[in-house]
C-alpha cells in the first residue's frame, strides 16, 4: 500500500518536472521570430542596423624567420597596398650541414653456428647490438668486421667506424 500511495505523488511531479523542460525548449528554439526580432531593435533610435566598424591593419612587423621587415607598406592614402617582395627570399641553395651524431664502435660478437654477427655500437652515450641490415632511428648497419664497421647515416651519409680500443 505505502509504494501505491508514492507512485500517485511522484508520477505527477515527474510530468510536471517534464512538462516545464520542454516548455523551456519550446520557448527557445520555437516562437515567432519577428518578435524576437523588434525586441532588438534599438528602443529611441529605430535603426535596425549596427553602423560599419572600420579599421586598417598595419602589419608591417619584423618576420621572424628572415630577422628583418620583409613586407614595407605605402603610406600614401588611408587603404594600405602591400608590394609584392620577392627579393625577400634568398636565391642561394645553401644546404643544411648534416649532423652526424657521434657513434664509436665497440666490437662484434659472432655466432659460430649460424654465422649471425652482433655490432656492438654507442650512439650519444646509448648502447646498440645491431646485426648486419639492421637500422635503429637513421643508422643503419651495413657491414661489420672485427675492426670496423660500415654504417649509413641519414640513408646519405656511408662511413666506416675503426673499432675504439679500450687500453
Amino acid at each position: 500500500m505505502k509504494n501505491k500511495r508514492l507512485i500517485y505523488v511522484l508520477a505527477p511531479l515527474v510530468l510536471l518536472i517534464w512538462g516545464l523542460i520542454f516548455y523551456k525548449i519550446f520557448t527557445h528554439f520555437g516562437g515567432d521570430q519577428k518578435d524576437n526580432m523588434s525586441n532588438r531593435d534599438h528602443p529611441n533610435t529605430g535603426q535596425k542596423e549596427t553602423p560599419k566598424d572600420t579599421f586598417t591593419i598595419l602589419a608591417n612587423y619584423r618576420d621572424p624567420f628572415l630577422g628583418r621587415n620583409n613586407r614595407p607598406y605605402l603610406q600614401g592614402d588611408r587603404t594600405d597596398h602591400v608590394l609584392n617582395n620577392q627579393a625577400g627570399f634568398s636565391k642561394k641553395n645553401n644546404p643544411i650541414p648534416e649532423i652526424i651524431p657521434e657513434i664509436k664502435y665497440c666490437g662484434i660478437i659472432a655466432n659460430p653456428k649460424n654465422k649471425q654477427r652482433v655490432g656492438l655500437l654507442r650512439m650519444n652515450n646509448k648502447d646498440l647490438l645491431l646485426k648486419e641490415g639492421d637500422s635503429w632511428n637513421e643508422l643503419k648497419i651495413v657491414r661489420l668486421f672485427n675492426d670496423s664497421a660500415k654504417i649509413i647515416y641519414n640513408r646519405k651519409t656511408k662511413k666506416t667506424i675503426k673499432k675504439i680500443n679500450k687500453n
